[in-house]
């Protein structure tokens, strides 16, 4: 894949990681080495991991039968340094976290990749989500797949070949578009971005772009570094929404982080209600009822982050490759609704309680 980047590129013989590299800042600073400019430093970073991490072709197949949370624990960067086996999640991480050590911009970036078909050379859109990475040099944002430059996997056998392939490195969004659709259009780095439904229709040439979508994604990237990044997210899977309602991955990647809040602050209730077991004097009762407005809060709280979740969840048709899991999903947060309804009526049964006895004692 042609590109015209002006970028010196450093070809860097491979560093090899030492016992004393435990953490990614270490492993980040003895690549780089006495390294300044960016661009040479994203190299080192991007032939580093290309000649040191394998794809995790095991972790792949198995892929469907762990949990979000397992699954996300073993792409974590000290897991992939320590076993030097990735899948997409684990590569664009580590490239991150890396990036972030030195301080270049970087963001991990998930969405659909098209593989070729080897029976009839077209291209189709992966089952399988993907990831991979955007980084920031001489001033400007380019993307690159360090997963697809590692080598290539030969899937009915499973087998990994390590061969690097620059096709993927530091492209621009019109180059990498061919192949990589990002949930969030911002990172498609285009003023015209795609839909999915162009993404998955095109084979060779995307389609003409649509002057009326004109998204001016350099001033949206502006603000995005800007923003707390637990916002951040939030306001990316929501953006991806609004230029693309089909992305029922967004909708059910929004359920499940509301889910996940509201779902925290019920265990937060949980452990500041502990104390209520243990009342025994007239002093206890008085530290249960002052935590009656901050209970009342964390109810709330709670119950407008699983109202989202259910909300999000509700957007994705039955239909869709979502769509058994956000019924499961749904029905599982209309039963904590009502499990929290009667914990806080009845907490404030008995808190009220107690301040009727606190009254009497006066």
């Amino acid at each position: 894949m042609a590109k015209s980047l002006s970028i010196l590129i450093l070809t860097l013989a491979s560093i090899t990681l030492n016992a004393q590299s435990q953490t990614v800042p270490v492993l980040a600073a003895e690549i780089v080495g006495n390294i300044t400019d960016d661009s040479l430093q994203v190299r080192a970073l991007y032939e580093w991991i290309t000649d040191n991490i394998e794809y995790d072709t095991k972790l792949y197949k198995k892929a469907g039968r762990r949990n979000v949370e397992e699954f996300v624990e073993m792409q974590q960067p000290d897991v992939v340094l320590r076993d030097r086996k990735a899948v997409c999640m684990g590569y664009s991480i580590l490239f991150t976290e890396l990036c972030k050590a030195i301080d270049v911009p970087v963001e991990t970036v998930p969405g659909y990749s098209k593989s070729v078909d080897p029976s009839s050379g077209r291209h189709h859109v992966s089952d399988m989500l993907h990831s991979w990475n955007a980084v920031k040099v001489n001033e400007k944002w380019y993307l690159l797949d360090l997963t697809w430059s590692a080598g290539y996997v030969e899937y009915d056998k499973l087998k990994f070949h390590k061969r690097r392939n620059e096709d993927y490195y530091l492209s621009d969004g019109e180059s990498f578009i061919g192949r990589h659709l990002p949930f969030d259009p911002v990172w498609q780095l285009m003023d015209y971005p795609l839909t999915q439904r162009e993404f998955r229709l095109y084979q060779e040439m995307p389609p003409q772009r649509n002057e009326a979508r004109n998204f001016n994604y350099k001033d949206t990237l502006e603000l995005h570094f800007i923003i707390k990044p637990e916002i951040r997210k939030i306001l990316a899977y929501e953006r991806a929404i609004a230029f693309d309602p089909s992305l029922d991955m967004a909708k059910s990647s929004l359920g499940y982080h509301f889910m996940k809040e509201g779902l925290n602050y019920l265990n937060q209730i949980g452990e500041k209600t502990a104390i209520f077991q243990e009342i025994k004097k007239p002093e206890d009762e008085i530290k249960a009822i002052a935590l009656k407005e901050e209970l009342l809060e964390m109810f709330e709280i709670s119950e407008k982050n699983l109202l989202k979740s259910r909300y999000y969840y509700s957007k994705i048709p039955t239909s869709s490759p979502f769509g058994s899991i956000a019924s499961v999903q749904k029905n599982n947060i209309t039963n904590n609704l009502n499990s929290l309804a009667s914990n806080r009526s009845n907490l404030m049964r008995f808190i009220q309680s107690l301040e009727k006895r606190q009254l009497r004692r006066r």
